[in-house]
C-alpha cells in the first residue's frame, strides 16, 4: 500500500477522478497523514513496525510510489479517512457534511 493508492481510493470513494482535481495531491497527503495518526490512536497495535519496534508515529514515506508502513488490511479505513477529512473541509455544503459523516462511521468502522 503506497500514498498512491489510498490517494486513488480516496479520489474514487470522493468522485474526484477528473483533472483538475478538487482536492490537490498536497491535500491529500497531509489527510492520509491524519489519517495514520487517528489509525494510531484508534488501533495502537498499529505502531509496532514488522521487526517489532514500538514508534510514536508512523510517517508516511517521502516519494508517494513507496510503502507505507500500516498492514495492508487498513487500506480502506485509510482511504474512508481522507476522504472524510476532503468532505469535512469542505464544510459549506450539507450535502458534503452528510458524507463526511458517513465516510468517518466507516473509517473508524475499519480501524478496529
Amino acid at each position: 500500500m503506497t500514498v498512491a493508492d489510498i490517494r486513488q481510493k480516496a479520489r474514487r470513494i470522493i468522485e474526484d477522478t477528473v483533472e483538475p482535481y478538487r482536492w490537490t495531491d498536497d491535500e491529500m497527503r497531509e489527510y492520509l497523514q491524519d489519517a495514520v495518526r487517528r489509525l494510531n490512536s484508534v488501533a495502537p497495535h498499529t505502531r509496532y513496525m514488522a521487526d517489532g519496534a514500538f514508534v510514536d508515529f508512523v510517517a508516511l514515506p517521502e516519494s508517494d510510489d513507496e510503502p507505507i508502513a500500516v498492514n495492508d488490511k487498513y487500506r480502506e479505513a485509510l482511504a474512508h479517512y481522507v476522504a472524510y477529512l476532503c468532505y469535512y473541509n469542505d464544510a459549506t455544503d450539507t450535502v458534503n457534511n452528510e458524507r463526511a459523516g458517513q465516510c468517518l462511521s466507516r473509517a473508524e468502522g475499519l480501524m478496529v
